[in-house]
């Protein structure tokens, strides 16, 4: 059994959490070893005897490969903590998932910006328009929009996204093979078919239960690079993925709303709290180095928005450039150049092309 394999196998155990079976491995060394240990070893680790007989039954019951099998069947693909794609937000976590569950492209994971929005289930017709405005802008700009698939807010931000062309990450608090809640199944199914992802912490046919959904919260903080509330009262699921991603030192990123709505007490809240006001979409973009819509709108082809991709990531030489997009010296060169005409790249001291204005 590999480790990779033995982090599958304590992620399908319901009952021992993400900080307990961290604690497991630093005692052992390794997952495998912690997974495959005698019950008298794991006394010795201080695992508590329901636990240990808890992981008995498991081990008992729980053949990996078969398991392994069935989520290819499914299109079901899964990381543990040693896999290169795991997302690193996650391990600022105290309690960072063994494993994640997911279909789609799991490469957007890591490779492009991404912003989470967050916001209530019951929101108003000024935060429809505000959510579809910032997620379909930033979409346009090239970031990926993380969301929850839930009813309201989520389900906007995903769908206003994807009208653009744009790419989102829905994080469920059940299994991924699920779509909850059922009437967002059109939705489920079309981030599938543009290149989006879905994930999850929990194993297939977990079903929603009230603990999952702030659980899943923290992971849409993890993971987004920053984080925007449109809408939510004070005390609601949207407020604890944003208090989240500050202990994070994460930049959230609020949309004020009408001072008589309950619905804008949340995002006044957490700009009393540290919260970035947001009032267009490119005060975000700005924030991640991005280009502004408008400034973006000059971009004409495809080879200009890599570059802007990969340099809203860092900033790259020509050289760097020539082996990030496999093109030759002369190409690259006339790219650049048209690029710094335009006024949408400039060269910085150390030789390396940046996005202007960022």
């Amino acid at each position: 059994m590999t480790d990779r394999q033995a982090a599958l196998g304590f992620s399908l155990i319901s009952g021992i959490g993400p900080v307990t079976l961290l604690r497991l491995k630093k005692y052992f060394s390794s997952f495998s070893d912690a997974y495959n240990a005698p019950e008298s070893q794991l006394r010795d680790a201080g695992l508590l005897e329901k636990y240990i007989q808890l992981l008995k039954e498991y081990r008992s019951k729980i053949f990996i490969d078969e398991y392994e099998e069935l989520l290819s069947r499914k299109k079901v693909w899964y990381l543990s903590q040693s896999d290169p794609e795991y997302p690193d937000g996650f391990f600022a976590l105290t309690d960072p998932p063994i494993c994640i569950f997911g279909k789609g492209d799991k490469n957007i994971l890591s490779k492009i910006p991404k912003v989470g929005i967050v916001g209530t289930r019951k929101m108003s017709t000024y935060g429809r328009i505000v959510t579809e405005k910032f997620a379909m802008n930033l979409g346009m700009s090239g970031c990926c929009i993380i969301s929850g698939l839930a009813i309201g807010v989520d389900v906007t931000a995903h769908e206003a996204s994807l009208a653009t062309s744009g790419r989102t990450i829905a994080v469920l608090g059940n299994g991924v093979d699920i779509c909850f809640p059922r009437m967002n199944e059109k939705i489920y199914q079309s981030i599938l078919e543009h290149d989006g992802a879905i994930i999850s912490e929990y194993p297939l046919g977990t079903v929603p239960s009230k603990g999952s959904f702030p659980a899943r919260n923290r992971l849409i903080a993890a993971l987004s690079d920053c984080l925007l509330v449109t809408e939510g009262q004070k005390k609601s699921g949207s407020l604890i993925t944003a208090e989240k991603a500050l202990s994070l030192h994460k930049k959230v990123f609020a949309v004020p709303g009408q001072v008589t709505s309950s619905l804008s007490e949340g995002p006044f809240f957490l700009l009393t709290q540290g919260a970035i006001l947001a009032l267009s979409p490119d005060d975000i973009l700005k924030n991640l180095g991005k280009l502004p819509v408008d400034q973006e709108q000059k971009i004409v082809s495809a080879d200009e928005k890599e570059v802007i991709t990969l340099l809203s990531q860092e900033a790259f030489s020509t050289d760097e450039l020539i082996h990030r997009l496999k093109k030759s010296y002369s190409d690259i060169s006339i790219l650049l150049s048209e690029m710094e005409m335009k006024g949408l790249i400039v060269k910085n001291p150390h030789g390396k092309f940046t996005i202007k204005n960022a």
